[in-house]
C-alpha cells in the first residue's frame, strides 16, 4: 500500500537510512560534511536507531552520546 501511495513513515525512514549508511558514497559525503555526532536521551533509542548512532560515528571525528 505505501509504496504503491508513494508514502513513507517513520520506520521506513530509518530502514533507508540504515540502508544509506552503508552505501560508501554517501558516508563519504557524511564524513565530510560533519564533524561531530551529538544523540541525547540515548536511553530512549531504538536498536535500529543505535546501529544508525554507532555508523554514523564511526564517521565523525567526535561522538558524545547522553542518556539518563
Amino acid at each position: 500500500f505505501k509504496t504503491e501511495k508513494n508514502l513513507l513513515d517513520y520506520n521506513d525512514m530509518e530502514k533507508y537510512m540504515r540502508l544509506l549508511m552503508q552505501n560508501e558514497s554517501v558516508a563519504t559525503e557524511i564524513s565530510k560534511s560533519y564533524r561531530y555526532l551529538f544523540v541525547d536521551e540515548f536511553q530512549d533509542s531504538s536498536p535500529i536507531q543505535v546501529k544508525i548512532f554507532d555508523a554514523l560515528s564511526d564517521l565523525m571525528e567526535h561522538s558524545y552520546w547522553v542518556g539518563d
